[in-house]
């Protein structure tokens, strides 16, 4: 057993590296943030005691990016390192799980989830440190928890409890692990009793409060609200049933897979969804009517799955509903099950054969195609230029990858690149006041096209203030209405000018009060005396200079190099 671990070990970084090469990509700023204050001591305990000082309120990961960060600093290689250990300990977790619950191809089934290419998402990227991380918490619990439920004892039940909220507090997509516990007993017994709900009654109750505040998160602080996240209850449920079979199509034919995959048009209801939906409830009652013949292991497997994936499958709204309903690694824990069991599947019908190596030339074979998948696909994410030309090359209208290109390439300097493509962003998504406030700022930086920016920033700023009241549309607020007042000044319309300084002045209190980006009171007392200068030229063209001379003296009290005075 021992050997086998270490052999998945290795299999695994060999596998994965490619991506020990790679940088930090999109999102990734905000799970290693680079702000003033985050890796001190009281950043650490902000982390915990402060929702919203990190982008999602995940303190046991953001602890470990913090002591990370003391290790090795912004250096990608230790992260890459970080997060490919952690894979290679959840594949070897689950070897251990699945030989202790008498899975045949054991493994086998370890072995497809450690060099499966879907899984690729979740480990060459370096935010979803997360889900690699939650899932070595949450295969612990669930072996300590099985333990104790064979054994009796309660040292190893509040040991599976504190590891679980280990889990939680590293992703509470692992909220669904009460759920699946409950599978797992009855996949072995054969029925539940009782004094299980019992036991599991605290697990259900901080696993459904983290649920709660994550999906609050994702509204409020990331922005999961509005016309792009507006779906009637059938929608949802057809979305559902989409993104199930999606997902299952994913792992038995990993090809194409795309970071950001095509947004599906869900408000148009058919035939094939209403398909979709019928074929998910009629595989469980086959499955359940078939225990007799194949056993509990099928029911259970595809039940595990269900329920891992059940936060994903669109009922709550998350923020990257906003570009695509589905990512490969919204399935990185809910896969796990089918891995296992097509490997058993696969053993019990060699088994009966007379060559005893066939079984290990068959898995060798789909072990050496998998891992070459995954090995050539690592490569996409070496840096953020690889990786979207990747999703472009199969997605052409990704919204974001074309904006995130672009952005790239602007500060590489690579400017007309960047404008070819968000013109094509602006082509394809019309109505994407990002896409079109970017091409605008690109004329500014490029041209000194002031007047020609100033209608696209508008439109932003008319439209951002019909969106709720919430972190990112005020951070966004805050940058289309610095643009234009700016745009305003150059092209000397001071009225409008002022009037946009003063909506700045209101707009940065509440910024203040989030911690999330820069937003210490050093970062926005520098933001307001730019603003103060910039309102004291505009007043002193108008001729009020008693004004002006007041927001000048305001900048010069506020010279300091941090809180305001």
């Amino acid at each position: 057993m021992a050997l086998g671990s270490i052999l998945l070990l290795g299999i695994v970084f060999a596998a994965y590296s490619p991506a020990l090469r790679g940088t930090f990509l999109w999102d990734d700023h905000g799970h290693v943030p680079d702000r003033s204050g985050f890796y001190t001591l009281s950043g650490l305990s902000q982390i915990w005691r402060q929702p919203g000082y990190t982008q999602q309120y995940y303190p046991l990961t953001f602890t470990t990016v913090w002591l990370a960060h003391h290790l090795w600093g912004v250096h990608p290689l230790g992260y890459h390192a970080l997060t490919v250990l952690f894979h290679g300990f959840n594949a070897i977790l689950l070897f251990l799980l699945l030989d202790g619950l008498g899975c045949p191809g054991s493994w086998w089934g370890a072995l497809l989830f450690a060099l499966h290419p879907v899984e690729v998402e979740s480990v060459a990227w370096i935010s979803e440190i997360k889900n690699t991380q939650s899932t070595l918490f949450y295969l612990s619990a669930l072996t300590l928890y099985l333990r104790s439920s064979d054994r009796g004892g309660w040292k190893t039940y509040l040991l599976a409890f504190a590891i679980y909220l280990g889990a939680l507090a590293s992703k509470t997509v692992a909220c669904t692990w009460p759920a699946v516990v409950l599978v797992l007993v009855w996949y072995r017994n054969g029925r539940v009793c009782r004094k299980e709900f019992f036991r599991l009654s605290p697990f259900f109750g901080v696993g459904v409060l983290m649920a709660l505040v994550t999906a609050g998160f994702e509204e409020k602080i990331l922005g999961a609200i509005g016309p792009a996240w507006e779906f009637t209850g059938l929608e949802r449920i057809c979305l559902a049933g989409r993104a199930f079979w999606f997902y299952i199509g994913k792992l038995f034919r990993p090809y194409p897979l795309i970071f950001n995959y095509p947004l599906w048009d869900v408000h148009r209801v058919g035939p094939a969804d209403a398909f979709r939906v019928l074929a998910v409830m009629m595989s469980y009652g086959v499955l359940w009517k078939g225990r007799r013949r194949w056993g509990n292991g099928p029911f259970a497997a595809f039940a595990i799955f269900g329920i891992g994936l059940s936060p994903a499958l669109g009922f709550v709204n998350f923020y990257p509903m906003r570009y695509s309903f589905v990512a490969d690694h919204f399935q990185y824990q809910a896969g796990i099950s089918l891995m296992a069991l097509a490997a058993a599947g696969v053993c019990r019908l060699l088994r009966g054969g007379s060559n005893r190596l066939l079984p290990p030339a068959v898995f060798g074979l789909l072990a050496a195609g998998l891992g070459g998948m995954t090995w050539h696909y690592a490569h996409a994410y070496r840096d953020p230029e690889a990786l979207y030309k990747d999703v472009l090359s199969k997605n052409p209208a990704s919204m974001m990858a074309l904006e995130s290109l672009a952005a790239y390439l602007v500060e590489n300097n690579r400017i007309a690149e960047a404008r070819a493509y968000l013109r094509e962003a602006e082509q394809l998504h019309p109505q994407d006041i990002y896409a079109q406030t970017a091409l605008a700022h690109l004329r500014i930086l490029c041209d000194q096209d002031y007047q020609g920016a100033i209608p696209s920033f508008e439109r932003a700023s008319r439209e951002i203030g019909r969106f709720p009241v919430m972190h990112s549309t005020q951070m966004a607020a805050y940058y289309f209405h610095a643009v234009l007042a700016e745009a305003y000044f150059q092209t000397r319309r001071y009225p409008e000018a002022k009037a946009e300084l003063q909506d700045l002045l209101l707009l940065l209190p509440p910024l203040t009060a989030r911690a999330y980006y820069d937003t210490s009171p050093s970062a926005m007392t520098a933001a307001s005396r730019r603003i103060h200068d910039r309102l004291a030229t505009v007043l002193a063209l108008e001729g009020n200079f008693k004004a002006a001379n007041a927001h000048r003296q305001w900048v010069l009290d506020h010279m300091t190099d941090g809180v305001r005075r």
